[in-house]
């Protein structure tokens, strides 16, 4: 079982943060030396991230954003409380971070992907919508207002966002399998079906794909996986991709 005794003490730190308001302008020496204390804790913070330490890096970034408080602190705050489950800071950390930056998308969209996690999807709709609007190009927040549109019981008005989001992205297994059970639900039977079948394909491809690049990473001079993956991009649609894993099969080639 897992303890949360840790979170108690970082939470109270963290939310006080969330209910600060800014600080004025300085630009004195104390701005300097909390600028540079700032940046040394998230560097801890990041740290303790990357070696599985939760508690030690929420503690972290508590300190770096007492220090400085930033959007990308809060949203990396709000990351590790919606892991840990602490719903309430994990809420306010989201908000604060939009609140000190309202063009940051990531954060947006994450804090969308928790509320719908809680249910609310609503709620969720909106922040998914909000980091759509900052980035219309990016097709993961637009797969996003699509499902969550769709399990808002709204599948019509889900369907063009899903099927924008599928041909986009090729090898997503969710964006396929959604649109088929949106077009099932509003009775378009034929083409459901014929996108539940594509969602099957892009479920298998997705996983050859992802054991195949394994074993590029594994194999740096093996040139027999990177030239498998080309042609599984190549199938995929990813011809970007494609071209890249061609030019490092020649690389390697003997």
């Amino acid at each position: 079982m897992r303890c949360y005794s840790g979170w108690i003490l970082v939470v109270g730190l963290a939310c006080a943060g969330c209910a600060a308001p800014d600080r004025p302008p300085d630009n004195g020496p104390a701005a300097v030396r909390d600028s540079v204390m700032a940046e040394a804790w998230e560097r801890k913070g990041d740290l303790a991230q990357a070696e599985g330490k939760p508690v030690v890096a929420v503690r972290a970034y508590a300190r770096a954003a007492e220090a400085g408080p930033t959007s990308a602190l809060y949203e990396k705050l709000g990351v590790l409380y919606a892991e840990a489950g602490v719903a309430d800071s994990a809420r306010m950390a989201y908000e604060r971070a939009i609140g000190l930056d309202s063009a940051n998308a990531n954060a947006a969209f994450l804090y969308g992907q928790f509320l719908e996690k809680l249910g609310a999807y609503k709620e969720a709709l909106a922040q998914s919508r909000r980091a759509l609007t900052i980035q219309p190009g990016n097709s993961n927040f637009r797969f996003a207002v699509g499902a969550q549109l769709f399990r808002g019981g709204r599948a019509s008005e889900a369907i063009p966002f899903l099927e924008q989001a599928a041909e986009a992205l090729p090898l997503h297994y969710p964006a396929r399998y959604n649109l088929g059970q949106a077009l099932l639900r509003v009775g378009r039977e034929a083409e459901a079906r014929v996108q539940l079948a594509l969602a099957d394909t892009a479920r298998v491809l997705m996983t050859d794909v992802a054991a195949t690049e394994e074993a590029a990473a594994r194999y740096p001079d093996d040139v027999r996986p990177v030239l498998r993956l080309g042609r599984l991009y190549h199938r995929a649609g990813l011809y970007d991709r494609a071209i890249d894993a061609f030019t490092e099969a020649e690389r390697r080639a003997p």
